[in-house]
């Protein structure tokens, strides 16, 4: 998993090469192998069903990445829709209460709308939290 979320792809291989068949059978290696086939597709869908499912000793270095890869969906999709409802945000990107999601997209720049229930991608500004500032 460290792997894959610091896009080391080289050290992965590797990683995957030294595996027998048995040990790629396992439970905890096949929900990476689906986390990592989702997001080289920028399939995030999949990816958060490949989150919901995955083993519970995979989960803490999961949790430590996931807010970027949230930060990341929430991108694609703000290229893709003018309005999102916040509701929907919070299903996919399996965020355990509206205003956990809520406090996520304020906190990247978002804008809420219509009493907080939906996302203004066309007022939010996403793209200056992930790249570096000019001074940095």
């Amino acid at each position: 998993l460290y792997f894959l979320f610091t896009k080391n792809s080289n050290s992965l291989s590797a990683f995957l090469r030294q595996l027998s068949p048995a040990m790629k059978q396992n439970p905890s290696l096949l929900s990476v192998f689906g986390m990592r086939k989702a997001l080289g597709c920028n399939n995030y869908h999949r990816f958060f069903c490949w989150v919901l499912n995955t083993p519970e000793h995979n989960m803490p270095i999961v949790n430590m990445f996931i807010e970027g890869i949230r930060l990341e969906a929430l991108l694609c999709m703000a290229k893709a829709y003018r309005t999102l409802p916040v509701a929907f945000i919070q299903k996919e990107m399996i965020f355990s209460s509206q205003e956990e999601c809520k406090s996520f997209l304020v906190a990247h720049g978002g804008v809420l709308n219509n009493g907080g229930a939906d996302l203004s991608t066309k007022e939010s500004s996403f793209r200056k939290f992930l790249q570096p500032s000019a001074a940095d």
